[in-house]
């Protein structure tokens, strides 16, 4: 920091690497430091303070997660088999350094990577260690907390003492790793408006509600409104002005718009789980393609717990009905008559459908389906593409080309 590198290696010393362009990075303008009374304190502290409790301080130190890698190694080049000499050797080291650092999805990514199949199978076994091994890594802490107390939380210096009771009883680590539906989640209903049919129509409106709260946004689409979405949402834009039913009606940006949904999403003390009508099919990838487009689909997908199409848990709750249409289930089971399409009415709906018809909750575990669908569905997309040319010429149909990349 003074300019003195007689002691400095060129292994990782900047200016021994590049001494004509080299500059501080963490110094007032990049320049060396040359204040004699600073040098004198710091000398002070690391010297004569520091270095002569260098044996106690080292002994803070942990080689946990050193081990950790090295078990990890063990299970994949075993000493016991003679690796040393194999080209495989490196693969199972790189293997392992993947697995700690980035987790059981790394298979899947390297797959997507080089242009493979991520393998459904592949992804739901790697989301399934994950979640293990975070259990695994909370309970830790927890187990460590309640030994120790809160001795490694934030502020806790500034805090008031804890009763006992805070941290005699240990609590119970949920074991879901067979659903993905917790009691604790909220419920919470969404829909969307769109520009048209297709899954690359822009966002027009979004709205969702649960039995506290209700969050609705008009959005400015970059793509024009259909005549048809137009008839039947009654959303149409004029200029820079957008209008319901002829009304002028407050809009935001997506990325504004979006982001505001995703701090109602974030606000819930447990990860909500989101229900809507069709979404599996139509709503989860419009709000992909949007999100996707904005960069901001791993934030969102992170924070919710599951997706429920209730398309499905009517199916499953009230078998037998002529349709299964939102319009339908509103005029017979609500006794209601459904209204033109606006996406705060429809939310509020299919709320009050779903919390009248109470036995349809018997199926929210076999019918919940994961955040990361619309982006594995997706993937499954672009990698059917590959097939094109055989299922073109008649070589292998779309369902068995679908069955193949679901068997990878």
């Amino acid at each position: 920091m003074y300019g003195d590198h007689q002691y400095c290696t060129e292994s990782w010393c900047g200016y021994l690497k590049n001494k004509e362009n080299y500059v501080h990075s963490n110094l007032p303008y990049g320049k060396d430091l040359s204040s004699a009374s600073l040098k004198s304190d710091l000398e002070n502290l690391f010297i004569k303070q520091m270095v002569p409790q260098s044996d106690k301080l080292s002994k803070l130190g942990s080689s946990q997660a050193n081990e950790s890698v090295n078990n990890i190694i063990a299970l994949k080049a075993p000493k016991t088999k003679h690796y040393s000499s194999s080209s495989s050797l490196n693969y199972r080291v790189s293997s392992a350094v993947l697995q700690k650092n980035e987790g059981y999805h790394y298979i899947s990514e390297l797959n997507t990577s080089i242009g493979l199949s991520p393998g459904n199978e592949t992804v739901r076994r790697g989301s399934k260690l994950n979640l293990q091994r975070l259990k695994k890594k909370a309970k830790t802490q927890i187990l460590s907390e309640t030994k120790e107390g809160t001795t490694y939380q934030s502020s806790i210096g500034l805090q008031s003492d804890q009763k006992k009771d805070d941290i005699e009883n240990i609590p119970d680590m949920p074991d879901d790793s067979n659903q993905i539906v917790t009691t604790d989640a909220p419920l919470v209903v969404f829909d969307l408006e769109t520009t048209g049919l297709s899954r690359y129509s822009d966002i027009t409106q979004i709205a969702a509600c649960n039995v506290d709260r209700i969050f609705s946004r008009y959005i400015f689409p970059n793509q024009p409104i259909s005549a048809e979405a137009s008839r039947i949402t009654g959303l149409t834009v004029v200029g820079n002005k957008m209008h319901h039913n002829g009304s002028l009606v407050p809009y935001k940006l997506p990325h504004e718009g979006l982001t505001d949904f995703l701090s109602y999403i974030s606000e819930f003390k447990d990860k909500p789980i989101l229900i809507g009508h069709n979404i599996k099919r139509f709503d989860c990838h419009v709000l992909f393609n949007t999100l996707s487009s904005l960069n901001m689909w791993n934030e969102f997908s992170s924070q919710i717990s599951c997706f429920i199409d209730s398309l499905n848990l009517f199916k499953q709750g009230v078998p037998g009905l002529a349709s299964y249409s939102q319009s339908f289930l509103v005029n017979n089971l609500l006794g209601q008559e459904y209204e033109s399409h606006n996406a705060v009415h429809d939310a509020r709906l299919l709320l009050k459908l779903i919390t009248d018809k109470g036995n349809i909750f018997n199926y929210l575990d076999d019918l919940a389906f994961s955040p990361n669908y619309p982006d594995q569905y997706h993937l499954q997309l672009c990698n059917l593409k590959t097939y094109s040319k055989v299922i073109n010429e008649k070589v292998i149909s779309k369902a068995m080309a679908l069955n193949q990349l679901n068997q990878i």
